[in-house]
C-alpha cells in the first residue's frame, strides 16, 4: 500500500470503500490478521511477565518462608522433648533425664538463632522468645531443685500449676 492510499483512507471514506476494495485477498487477509497477532503478542508478553512475578513469589516462599516452618516445627518438637525429660526426671528421678532436658534446651537455642535470622529477613515482629524460654529453663530449674528437696505433694502440686501454665 503506498503512502497516497493510506491518506486516502484517513481523509476521504469514500475512497476507503475503493481502496479495500482494490487489495488483493493477502494484503485483506493480513489486514485483517495483524491486530489479532498484536493481540496475541500483548497478551504473551502480559502473561509471562505476570509468570516471572509469580516465580519470584514462589521461590522466595521456598527459600524464606517453608525453610522457617520447617525450623519452627524442630523448635517444638525440641520443647516438647525438653519438657517430656524434665517430667520424667521430676517423676522417675531418674539421673540420665535431666542432661537430657538441658541437651535438648541447647538444641532449640540452636533453632532459635536460625529462627531469628530468617525472621528478621523477612522483618516479622519477634517475640522474645529467648526470654520466654530462659524462664522456662529457669522453672524446671526450681522444680528440679524442689524435687530433689521437698516432699513429693507440695512436688506434685507445683507440677500441676505449671502444667496449668503450659
Amino acid at each position: 500500500m503506498k503512502f497516497s492510499a493510506i491518506t486516502a483512507l484517513l481523509f476521504n471514506p469514500g475512497k476507503f470503500k475503493k481502496a479495500f476494495l482494490d487489495m488483493s485477498i493477502t494484503r485483506k487477509m493480513l489486514l485483517g490478521y495483524l491486530p489479532l497477532s498484536a493481540l496475541t503478542i500483548f497478551t504473551a508478553a502480559y502473561t509471562l511477565s505476570v509468570l516471572y512475578k509469580l516465580n519470584d513469589i514462589n521461590d522466595s516462599i521456598v527459600r524464606t518462608d517453608i525453610t522457617l516452618i520447617n525450623t519452627s516445627e524442630r523448635m517444638l518438637d525440641h520443647l516438647l522433648a525438653q519438657e517430656q525429660y524434665g517430667k520424667r526426671y521430676i517423676i522417675l528421678k531418674t539421673p540420665e533425664m535431666k542432661p537430657l532436658f538441658y541437651e535438648r534446651s541447647e538444641e532449640f537455642k540452636k533453632e532459635l538463632v536460625n529462627f531469628n535470622e530468617l525472621s528478621s529477613r523477612l522483618d516479622l515482629k519477634q517475640r522474645h522468645l529467648s526470654e520466654l524460654n530462659e524462664e522456662y529453663n529457669r522453672l524446671f530449674a526450681e522444680w528440679f531443685s524442689l524435687s530433689e528437696e521437698g516432699p513429693e505433694k507440695e512436688v506434685a502440686q507445683i507440677a500441676v500449676s505449671y502444667t496449668h501454665l503450659t
